[in-house]
C-alpha cells in the first residue's frame, strides 16, 4: 500500500498540476509540498503542524482528507502526548534564581511605600483657615443681597443644566439601542497567543486564512459569522476572547487541535 504521501504525489502528476501551481493557490511553500510528498515529516518532530497544510492539499485534489488525515496519523504512529513528552521540566534552580532576582525589587517597594505614608501623605486633607474678625454692620445688607443674587443664578444654572442632562440622556438612550442593534450582528472572537505556537485558520470553503508559527502576545480577531476552522499544535497556549471577554482556552496544554469551530458560546 503506497504512504500518503506517494498517494498525493501521483494524483497531482495526473492531474498534470506542478508544485508551483499547488503553491501559488494554498499558499504553502514548495518545501512542505515536497516534505509532504516525499513523506520526510515523519521525522519531523513538529509534525503536528504539518496536519492543516496535508488537509488543504488534499481538498485541492479532490481527495477524502479527513480520511487521508487518519493514515497519516496511523502512519507515523501519531499520539497527542508527543507533544508532552517533549516539554521541559521545571528548573528549580533557575526558579530560585528568579525569587533572588525579585525580592530586591520587593524590599524596595515596601520601603518607598512606607516612607510615604509615614513622612508624605497629609493624614489632615482638611485645610485650617485664619479666624477672620467679624465684618462692620454696615456691610451685612450688602453681602446678604449678593448671597440671593448668587443663589438665584445657582438655581438658575443648575435648571438648565438638568434640562440639558435629560436631553443628553434621551440621545443616549437612542444611540445605546443603536450600538445594541449593532452589536448583534458583530460579535467578534479574538485568539491569544499565551506562548508560542502554530496556528492555522481556514474558511467555511477551506481556504487557508492563516498558518504560521505564531509569537508570544499575538492576537488574532474575526466575526463569529464566518465560522472559520481552527487547528493548532498546543491548544493550552491559545486564550479565547469572545466580545472583550475571556471565555478560556481551546483546549488542554500540550493538547493538538484538529478543525474545530468556535462560536459565541464557546466556554472551557
Amino acid at each position: 500500500m503506497n504512504s500518503v504521501g506517494e498517494e498525493i504525489r501521483s494524483l497531482r502528476i495526473s492531474k498534470k498540476i506542478n508544485i508551483a501551481e499547488i503553491a501559488y493557490h494554498l499558499k504553502i511553500s514548495k518545501n512542505i509540498i515536497e516534505m509532504i510528498e516525499k513523506d520526510n515529516i515523519s521525522s519531523n518532530p513538529d509534525i503536528v503542524f504539518y496536519i492543516g497544510h496535508i488537509r488543504t492539499y488534499c481538498k485541492f485534489l479532490g481527495m477524502d482528507a479527513d480520511a487521508i488525515v487518519e493514515r497519516f496519523k496511523k502512519q507515523i504512529s501519531f499520539k497527542k502526548n508527543t507533544i508532552n513528552n517533549e516539554l521541559p521540566k521545571i528548573s528549580f534552580r533557575e526558579s530560585n534564581k528568579n525569587i533572588k532576582n525579585i525580592f530586591p525589587v520587593t524590599l524596595t517597594i515596601l520601603i518607598f511605600t512606607s516612607f510615604y505614608f509615614l513622612f508624605i501623605k497629609d493624614n489632615n486633607p482638611q485645610r485650617e483657615f485664619a479666624s477672620v474678625p467679624d465684618l462692620p454692620e454696615m456691610y451685612l445688607p450688602t453681602i446678604e443681597k449678593e448671597s440671593i443674587n448668587n443663589k438665584s443664578k445657582t438655581n438658575a444654572g443648575q435648571n438648565i443644566s438638568n434640562k440639558f442632562k435629560k436631553e443628553s440622556f434621551n440621545f443616549s438612550s437612542v444611540i445605546a439601542s443603536n450600538k445594541i442593534n449593532q452589536d448583534a450582528d458583530t460579535d467578534t472572537i479574538t485568539l491569544k497567543l499565551l506562548n508560542a505556537t502554530w496556528l492555522q485558520i481556514r474558511d467555511t470553503s477551506d481556504n487557508i486564512i492563516l498558518s504560521k508559527l505564531m509569537d508570544k502576545d499575538d492576537e488574532y480577531t474575526y466575526r463569529a459569522s464566518l465560522q472559520y476552522n481552527i487547528t493548532a499544535g498546543n491548544a493550552g497556549n491559545i486564550l479565547v476572547i469572545v466580545n472583550k471577554n475571556v471565555v478560556g482556552k481551546i483546549g488542554k496544554y500540550g493538547e493538538v487541535i484538529d478543525s474545530i469551530i468556535i462560536d459565541t458560546n464557546f466556554k472551557n
